[in-house]
């Protein structure tokens, strides 16, 4: 099932899951507006940008653990701890006012994305999750601050490139991994016009959401043939 998902996501963005329609307007012009210089796709009214120039980029740090007045606030601090949900709503760390104020630490807005860049997950996975709330992150983080319209979109895109972002990991000697920014923000993002992109989401959305079904059930029929078994062998040694 978890194969099937992704599949369905790499369908997604290749534009082959709804019907293109000539009447939407080209995300080009989109872009343009909000100063994104952008170039044409092969599919009609797609274009071609790189990932860091579709928003605003902004890193994270930690807080001094020393200073208890920076660690007593409602804040949510996200660190890769977090990463295992695509929508982050709260973290089990928290900051305060004061040390959003008196530390590098920058306050990432609600509808952002969150990328994990550094650590031993970047092996197989590349955890990309979209903010609920504002939030702020750790140093082995970075965001994304995209225009509204078009970050649940990246979201799943960046969901469906899993397997690309993972090979553009760099492994030092001593087994670190790490996505460096010029690799992570020069990778080129094809989006398709905005009412298209609404109608992708929204697709992949009904069908993942059957894959979660089939799954549960998948799961209910094996433990129920689990315990059919073994009552079945209870009762031949009885």
């Amino acid at each position: 099932i978890d194969a099937l998902k992704q599949t369905l996501l790499q369908l997604a963005v290749m534009g082959k899951l709804v019907p293109q329609d000539p009447r939407d307007e080209p995300v080009e012009s989109l872009l343009q507006r909000r100063g994104i210089k952008s170039k044409p796709h092969a599919l009609q009214g797609w274009g071609a940008a790189p990932l860091g120039q579709l928003g605003e980029i902004l890193g994270g740090s930690t807080p001094s653990k020393a200073n208890a007045e920076f660690w007593n606030g409602d804040i949510p601090w996200v660190s890769p701890k977090d990463m295992k949900r695509p929508v982050i709503h709260d973290s089990e760390d928290h900051i305060s006012a004061k040390a959003l104020a008196e530390t590098s630490l920058k306050a990432v807005p609600a509808k952002s994305l969150l990328m994990v860049v550094r650590g031993m997950i970047l092996v197989h996975s590349f955890p990309v999750a979209l903010t609920a709330r504002e939030v702020t992150i750790n140093q082995d983080m970075k965001a994304l601050v995209p225009p509204e319209e078009i970050s649940a979109y990246l979201l799943m895109y960046l969901q469906a490139t899993k397997a690309v972002m993972v090979g553009l990991v760099d492994r030092s000697s001593h087994g670190t991994c790490k996505l460096i920014s010029e690799k992570l923000w020069s990778h080129i993002v094809c989006l398709p016009p905005l009412p298209e992109q609404h109608r992708i989401v929204a697709k992949v959305d009904q069908l993942l959401g059957l894959c979660d079904q089939l799954k549960t059930r998948l799961t209910q029929a094996r433990q129920l043939n689990e315990q059919l078994a073994s009552t079945l062998v209870e009762q031949a040694v009885a």
